[in-house]
């Protein structure tokens, strides 16, 4: 942890030894004893390690960016899903491997034009939800029913 040693609103960084000022330093909370900290490196020095380490452990930082894409998953799915359960609509299916987020009125090109571009989907498409309070207009459907329909819109079958 870092050491509270502000001098006239300035502190000295431990890896770049340089003196700042203390907003080019993070402040963070102890939980466990409730006491502010300011942290012993700067935040230019901080972004430099993190983007080394992660430069060396892709590995890990891929499996981290999957799980936190897997927990926005799981809260988003079950946020529309029936009943705020992670379930499908039509038939109850609760994988979360095999759910996605379905626009109830067909209208997902016109929503990724409206919003983005075409590569709006997955993570982007679940963070977004989650941004904007989970607006209306989507359900969480299983994969199956979703292509089912799909099939029925474009009357394939018929």
């Amino acid at each position: 942890m870092g050491k509270l040693t502000i001098i006239d609103g300035k502190k000295k960084c431990t890896k770049c030894l340089e003196i700042k000022e203390t907003t080019n330093f993070d402040f963070f909370t102890d939980p466990r004893y409730k006491k502010k900290y300011i942290a012993s490196k700067c935040k230019a020095c901080t972004v430099k390690a993190t983007y080394v380490w992660r430069k060396k452990n892709p590995r890990l930082t891929s499996l981290g960016r999957q799980r936190c894409n897997a927990k926005l998953k799981l809260l988003v799915i079950t946020k529309y899903g029936k009943d705020e359960l992670p379930v499908c609509h039509h038939c109850g299916f609760n994988d979360v491997r095999a759910l996605c987020i379905d626009h109830i009125n067909n209208n997902g090109k016109e929503d990724r034009a409206k919003l983005r571009d075409k590569y709006f989907a997955g993570s982007v498409f679940y963070r977004w939800l989650r941004d904007n309070n989970y607006p209306e207009g989507y359900q969480t459907l299983c994969a199956n029913c979703n292509l089912i329909k799909e099939i029925e819109r474009r009357n394939i079958w018929k």
